[in-house]
């Protein structure tokens, strides 16, 4: 009986411990967002004015930024994106942004070096380059020789006018196979920059609703940020806590249930609200407990949703050796080198001033090729786990990261004598884009309706990236889901994002660009 009593009193003392560290008493808010990536930062800085106090803004790492992180080679330097680098031209939002918070764009073309099939072509990267200096072939869709980048825009075309093709294949890799053959196929995957695009396997609608976009800029222009991306969430947020706005940091969301109103719970708050916008990727969410997190995860939708890996490694060196590297038939400075047959797979190299001044580069951009060896070097681990982001960080020139990158970038580069680096910084990320599996039965604009609104009757959205594929990969995706929920659930108007105020539809760049779209205020 006093094993029973001591049992009792001790669950009692467990239980009350937890309801302590669980936050003790609620925090009551009217609207939830959590996350402070570009989306969550953008709609906390759209509602903050209006809802002031009633908004509570949650972070499950002490800095801002999510996925976009920048880093510098010593403390108070210059900052390098180590993930998201760049926006392009015809990235409306994103240049609006810019332009509000006066954020410094430098536009970076150079010249692309592409080794393939044992030959070595040069082109400038935005696509102007053609013929057989540039790489092409002729397909069954041209007796023209055309440069990837053509073949890909005359797939586009040929699927959109005949989109009974594209239902007979459940893999886009398939769907290609048959327009352009297995040397077509073959080719695209030598030249083109991700492995994600041509060598793995996806939704076919979903990958051409992608590349219908991404091939089909009319402004090739790149321009990379000062002080690195995430000064654009630094700038929005900066914004919201001069609101009366709540920010909390270091508050990972574990479970998400909902009865008359949202209980969100970390480890040490609880947060009641009655409207959620959450920023979580699919990865995360997949690890957050509760009935709402078990009914999103369980719908078909999101099942549907394709996470992508993607290691990086970054260095800074005390010289800038890619600037010896011979470039044969094509003026400019070398921007970008890609390699399938090395483990470098794509090389990023800074040709604008803010860049060269820190002498760094990306030397390592893999989303497929060896991802099990950067995986090792750099998490020292051969499977996942429930972290997002690896990060190693080493100064030390025996390091085996340092060895292996080392050994790629002299076989890439054998007539050019390149020193140890300074310092160098891998990264594997589980949850770096994402497209949509073999066989999904929804195109983009389906995800992106659901994720407006993915449980009826609740006041709850998804952000981000994650649930845009049309514009994977990129911040001007994330902030459009988001300006798509404050469209449709905010009443709020956005003339400039697509065509005809529809958030789903592609943008108009004939009537919007960074200069027209005013209504960001």
């Amino acid at each position: 009986m006093d094993f029973i009593r001591k049992m009792f009193v001790l669950c009692l003392i467990v239980n009350y411990s937890r309801v302590a560290s669980a936050g003790r008493e609620p925090i009551r808010c009217q609207t939830v967002i959590i996350g402070t990536g570009i989306a969550g930062a953008y709609a906390a800085y759209k509602l903050a004015p209006t809802l002031k106090s009633d908004l509570c803004v949650i972070e499950r790492h002490a800095y801002d930024g999510g996925r976009i992180i920048d880093v510098s080679e010593a403390p108070g330097g210059p900052r390098w994106g180590i993930g998201a680098i760049r926006v392009m031209a015809e990235h409306v939002n994103m240049r609006y942004l810019a332009g509000l918070f006066n954020i410094t764009l430098q536009p970076g073309m150079g010249t692309e070096y592409v080794h393939t099939a044992g030959r070595d072509y040069f082109r400038s990267v935005d696509g102007s380059t053609r013929g057989r200096a540039a790489g092409c072939m002729t397909t069954r869709l041209s007796n023209a020789c055309w440069t990837d980048a053509q073949i890909v825009q005359a797939i586009v075309r040929h699927t959109r006018a005949h989109p009974e093709e594209v239902d007979r294949f459940p893999d886009f890799r398939d769907l290609v196979r048959a327009l352009v053959g297995t040397e077509g196929l073959a080719f695209l995957q030598g030249f083109t920059r991700f492995n994600t695009f041509f060598a793995q396997s996806h939704s076919p609608a979903s990958m051409l609703d992608f590349l219908e976009w991404e091939y089909g800029w009319k402004d090739q222009r790149i321009f990379y940020t000062v002080g690195g991306m995430a000064t654009f969430v630094q700038r929005l947020m900066d914004a919201v806590r001069s609101t009366s706005a709540r920010v909390f940091h270091n508050q990972t969301i574990v479970q998400m249930d909902a009865d008359v109103s949202f209980t969100l719970r970390s480890p040490t708050h609880t947060f009641l609200a009655d409207e959620v916008i959450a920023s979580i990727d699919p990865f995360n969410l997949k690890q957050v407990r509760g009935n709402v997190a078990a009914a999103l995860v369980r719908s078909r939708e999101f099942q549907s949703l394709l996470p992508h890996v993607v290691s990086t490694v970054t260095a800074w060196w005390p010289a800038r050796w890619w600037e010896r590297v011979p470039i044969n038939g094509t003026a400019g400075r070398l921007t970008r080198y890609i390699n399938h047959e090395l483990c470098l797979n794509s090389m990023d190299i800074p040709v604008f001033p803010y860049g060269i001044a820190q002498n760094v580069s990306r030397v390592v951009y893999d989303d497929g090729q060896c991802l099990p060896l950067w995986r090792k070097l750099i998490t020292n681990r051969t499977t996942p786990d429930a972290q997002d982001i690896h990060l190693h960080e080493t100064r030390n020139m025996s390091d085996p990261l340092v060895t292996a990158v080392m050994k790629y970038l002299r076989a890439a580069f054998p007539g050019v004598k390149i020193p140890l680096p300074r310092k160098m910084l891998g990264m594997l990320r589980e949850n770096a884009w994402h497209y949509q599996r073999a066989g999904s039965p929804f195109n983009d604009l389906d995800i992106r309706r659901w994720s407006r609104a993915p449980l009826p009757g609740r006041k709850l959205a998804l952000v981000g990236e994650a649930y845009n594929s049309r514009h994977a990969m990129w911040s001007e995706g994330a902030l459009k889901t988001v300006m798509a929920v404050l469209a449709f659930q905010y009443g709020m108007s956005y003339p400039c994002v697509d065509a005809a105020g529809q958030p789903e539809y592609k943008t108009d760049f004939a009537k919007c660009t960074p200069a027209t779209a005013r209504n960001r205020t």
